[in-house]
C-alpha cells in the first residue's frame, strides 16, 4: 500500500474519490502492485469494520519495515487491499538484474 502522491494513501487521490462517490456500488477488493519489495494484505473485519494487516517494504536486504495504515476514511466498501510486489529493487540487493520477487511473507 503506498503513498501515491503527498496526500493520498493506496491509489490516487482522485482514483479514491471515484470509489467514495460510487457509495455500496463502489469494490469491496482493491488490489494493486508496484515494482519493489513493498508488499501485504489488508482485510477488514465485518464487525468492527476495522481494517487488518500489514504491508512491509524490504528497505535493505533481509530488512523488512512496516507501512503505516491505511487512513480511517479509506472506502468502507473494500474488505480486501491487496499490494503486490511485481519485481525486486535490483540496487538495494546489489544485483545485476531484476527478477520477479518471491511469495507473500
Amino acid at each position: 500500500l503506498h503513498l501515491s502522491d503527498r496526500n493520498s494513501w493506496g491509489s490516487s487521490a482522485e482514483m479514491l474519490k471515484a470509489f467514495h462517490n460510487l457509495g455500496k456500488d463502489a469494490p469491496k477488493v482493491h488490489l494493486f502492485g508496484h515494482l519493489h519489495e513493498q508488499r501485504g494484505i489488508y482485510r477488514r473485519d465485518p464487525y468492527s469494520g476495522k481494517l487488518y494487516g500489514r504491508v512491509e517494504y524490504e528497505s535493505a536486504p533481509g530488512v523488512f519495515t512496516p507501512t503505516k495504515e491505511p487512513p480511517t476514511d479509506y472506502p468502507p466498501t473494500f474488505q480486501i487491499i491487496a499490494n503486490t510486489a511485481m519485481a525486486n529493487n535490483y540496487k538495494i540487493e546489489n544485483v545485476e538484474h531484476k527478477k520477479l520477487v518471491g511469495g507473500p511473507r
